[in-house]
């Protein structure tokens, strides 16, 4: 059994992808087309880079926008978690005047809408990433790996992996199998400089006064990290509650970190 890890900056953080084979080449393969597709999703997403595709929805006036494959799932699950959350789960910035629910999926990898959009897919982006490039792994052979990227973690194959997660000072251990993690936490340090904070619906401006982290288990990297960025917006009873209800649907838990 051959095992091959690379670490590189992507998406504004440092990713690791690990993985195992059986064969030094097939590990090898296995990394590079990880990286390329986490790359592809880098160029692909990114929220105000010249060529991306959310950068050029951001100068579309109106009408009928192309996108790829890629950012037309993100953007439906987006879209949907927007809903599920009662509008606080909201990726759109307020630098234009459009929201997710100007945005219509009329066609496969086609949308349409009324005024310019901005949006930032932000942690929900990074975590495609990473499971595209799980899938990356699998398709060239690998049996089991793991890779991160920046509070984003996804494990796959027989192996169980162990974690410390820190949160404000505090640990939790964690053992991961065939699952992904993500951390979302405002007061921590190295956030990626091209953050942009986190906001509610009900608020113009970006806020990064939200009480708490939150750490998310669920079977997907994308949703791990939606719903971990849901979650620090949630504040009342009500919201809560209707975060627990959220989780459930997507077979997701949150982790108490004390």
């Amino acid at each position: 059994m051959a095992v091959a890890q690379r670490v590189r900056p992507l998406l504004g953080t440092l990713v690791s992808v690990r993985c195992h084979a059986d064969d030094v080449q097939v590990a090898r393969n296995g990394l590079e087309a990880a990286f390329a597709a986490i790359g592809r999703v880098d160029r692909l997403m990114h929220p105000s880079r010249a060529g991306s595709e959310l950068s050029a929805l951001r100068r579309h006036v109106a009408g009928s926008f192309h996108v790829d494959p890629w950012t037309w799932a993100v953007l439906q699950a987006a879209a949907e978690l927007h809903v599920e959350s009662n509008q606080l789960f909201d990726p759109c910035l307020a630098v234009c005047p459009g929201s997710l629910a100007d945005l219509r999926f009329v066609e496969p990898n086609r949308i349409e809408t009324a005024r310019p959009v901005a949006i930032d897919l932000g942690g929900i982006a990074k975590g495609f990433a990473v499971d595209r490039a799980v899938d990356a792994l699998r398709h060239n052979g690998c049996s089991a790996g793991e890779v991160n990227a920046g509070g984003d973690l996804r494990v796959f194959g027989t192996e169980s992996s162990d974690l410390w997660i820190r949160v404000n000072g505090r640990y939790r251990s964690l053992r991961l199998r065939d699952a992904a993690c993500a951390v979302s936490d405002v007061a921590a340090s190295e956030r990626p400089p091209e953050h942009l904070g986190y906001r509610r619906h009900d608020r113009s401006v970006t806020v990064l006064d939200i009480a708490g982290p939150a750490v998310i288990v669920a079977p997907t990297a994308m949703w791990a990290d939606g719903l971990a960025t849901y979650a620090v917006v949630c504040r009342s009873p009500a919201e809560h509650a209707r975060l627990r209800a959220v989780l459930a649907l997507h077979d997701a838990r949150r982790i108490d970190v004390g």
